[in-house]
């Protein structure tokens, strides 16, 4: 399900320093060992391990439904094409996702791109939806803000000039506000997760029940067990 390729998942040494282990392979996206300890609270939620459950929810809903109506985007493509000066390029790049009703962009609040020389400096996970049939943009932000992320706003704002909209709305979506410094990740993981399970918005009510700090921990739990099942 992904059409790009990353030399990151090509070279595991690339944001850790030394060659890992690797534990799960799902599409091009490869997880190792030091990935998986980040599900142990109270460890931040990294790329790689939201681009591996992208994938998996992708192979997942175009396995089990007529139409995959939702499509998960690798969050590192996503910052590439934030920080894309190349118009052409970008349009290349996202002319396979324009079929989809709901395309679900994982942001990070980064402000540069990764280099071993400059290492990400962001620390916070916010969702952003585009419904290009509707015009609309919904960010999904666990710190519960009223009013955009700064990527958030800079992405949509790229995604209208080059899909050409005019008059797009953003709205922010209120989830439960994380209790904690650390579970924005899962946040984002879980409501990519409900997407697929609904093929729509879920509801506010789902949304509500799903996001509690106890039911975060379980699905870090849940996590580590979907990886065993790829070993």
């Amino acid at each position: 399900m992904r059409w790009w390729s990353n030399e990151r998942d090509q070279h595991p040494r690339s944001r850790m320093g030394k060659t890992d282990t690797p534990i799960a392979t799902c599409g091009n996206i490869t997880l190792y060992k030091q990935d998986l300890e980040l599900l142990d609270a109270p460890n931040w939620i990294n790329d790689r391990i939201i681009a591996f459950y992208a994938e998996y929810l992708n192979e997942q809903s175009a396995k089990n439904r007529d139409k995959q109506t939702v499509f998960c985007v690798d969050p590192s493509l996503v910052f590439w094409l934030l920080y894309c000066n190349d118009w052409n390029e970008c349009v290349e790049t996202l002319k396979n996702i324009t079929g989809y009703e709901y395309i679900l962009f994982p942001l990070n609040d980064s402000d540069a791109l990764y280099s071993p020389e400059s290492p990400l400096t962001g620390s916070h996970w916010t969702l952003l939806v585009f419904i290009p049939n509707r015009k609309l943009f919904i960010e999904y932000d666990s710190l519960q803000r009223s009013t955009p992320s700064k990527n958030g706003k800079a992405f949509a704002d790229k995604l209208e000039k080059l899909f050409n909209l005019t008059g797009s709305q953003y709205v922010m979506e209120k989830v439960p506000t994380q209790t904690n410094n650390y579970d924005c990740g899962i946040y984002v993981m879980r409501i990519m997760e409900l997407y697929v399970q609904y093929s729509a918005p879920p509801p506010l009510q789902t949304l509500h029940e799903s996001l509690p700090s106890d039911q975060l921990t379980e699905k870090r739990k849940q996590l580590r067990q979907l990886l065993s099942s790829f070993s």
